[in-house]
């Protein structure tokens, strides 16, 4: 199991199925990876390397594994480091309530 570190997270309200951009550090490999790509589509959920269009209108990856799978178990623990860290920055609030203050009938204002 390979370390990696969000050392950043942004989330985007504006586009279909990015939901945000991560920045991660890998400390073994001493790389950091920018531009990361979150995105949620129907039930799935996943994280990317940094990707472009090709001449075929193909998305590749600028980086990876030379072996595939490697590339995919890598890909799969980058979405669960970054769902881990959206959930302990961003938690869900429920409905109607603050998530500073559960009781807001106190409040001077």
């Amino acid at each position: 199991l390979i370390m990696i570190e969000v050392l950043e997270y942004i989330q985007v309200h504006d586009k279909k199925s990015v939901v945000g951009y991560a920045t991660v550090f890998v400390p073994k490999l001493g790389i950091i990876f920018r531009r990361c790509t979150h995105v949620k589509s129907g039930s799935g959920e996943w994280v990317t390397l940094p990707r472009f269009k090709d001449a075929d209108e193909t998305w590749k990856a600028f980086s990876g594994f030379k072996n595939p799978e490697h590339h995919k178990k890598f890909e799969e623990e980058l979405r669960k480091v970054v769902k881990a860290y959206i959930e302990t920055r961003y938690p869900v609030k429920e409905e109607g309530k603050s998530p500073e203050y559960s009781d807001q009938s106190n409040l001077p204002f």
